[in-house]
């Protein structure tokens, strides 16, 4: 294990909002869910998770990453229902790595996926013995602003603070895009990563707040823009789902 671990939803993701942390560093990547959406047929599903694995590993070798992969294994789509489940297998993996620095998904409304993975390495924290991690940050991946744009790379002010700008330089951006451009599943018109290959924009991370007792009022358009309500990921499910989790352990 290393010194510093991220914590990525969906492999990409840690491309996608800590590649300032992977440049050239050596890092523990665990990927939440396996990536595999549930829509995908039930014949092309083991080689689309091995063709994500891999693509990881091109994106690293992009950045000169020495990373190190671990995947908990939970389903695409799904990890707004386990985020108790996730908190214990993150646990595991932060104890055995005696790291000194944990970077978390913010979150954002953007993806139940991301939001999940907030959720549980919040819980992760109180379930771990203290001083075992030096720093929790929390890094941007995207989520919709009150104007109904998504905006990548950004933390709300008023839940994060404060915030630090990392990776604003030409050639990291230019080789962050080099490195998502590696997931070749993952690139369509339209998609996030081409959205932010397009208009790339610096990251932004913030140390994980002290504590939280209520889900964050954000605008969250998962059923209206994404589609997830058809897979069972409404705005209304996840947030009784999340909320089930804060009154049965209020993060403090």
């Amino acid at each position: 294990m290393t010194g510093r671990i991220v914590v990525a939803p969906h492999p990409d993701d840690e491309v996608l909002g800590c590649s300032s942390v992977l440049l050239g560093s050596t890092v523990t990547v665990v990927h939440v869910t396996d990536g595999v959406p549930p829509w995908t047929a039930a014949a092309d599903r083991e080689e689309l998770e091995a063709q994500r694995g891999m693509e990881c590993i091109d994106a690293w070798g992009v950045l000169s990453s020495r990373a190190n992969r671990v995947h908990l294994g939970f389903a695409d789509l799904a990890a707004w229902q386990a985020v108790e489940q996730i908190a214990e297998s993150l646990t595991r993996v932060i104890d055995a790595a005696a790291c000194e620095e944990v970077y978390l998904p913010a979150y954002q409304g953007g993806h139940p996926d991301h939001d999940a993975s907030y959720l549980a390495g919040m819980l992760a924290r109180q379930l771990l013995r203290p001083g075992l991690v030096q720093t929790w940050w929390v890094y941007g991946l995207y989520g919709f602003d009150q104007a109904r744009r998504v905006r990548f790379g950004w933390l709300p002010p008023s839940l994060y603070g404060p915030i630090e700008t990392r990776g604003d330089d030409t050639d990291l951006l230019r080789t962050k895009a080099a490195a998502l451009r590696r997931f070749t599943s993952q690139v369509w018109p339209e998609s996030a990563l081409d959205l932010w290959v397009r208009h790339p924009v610096p990251e932004q991370f913030a140390p994980l707040p002290a504590s939280w007792d209520r889900l964050p009022e954000l605008p969250c358009y998962y059923d209206e823009e994404l589609g997830f309500a058809r897979h069972g990921a409404s705005a209304l499910a996840v947030a009784a789902a999340f909320n089930r989790v804060l009154s049965a352990r209020p993060f403090q």
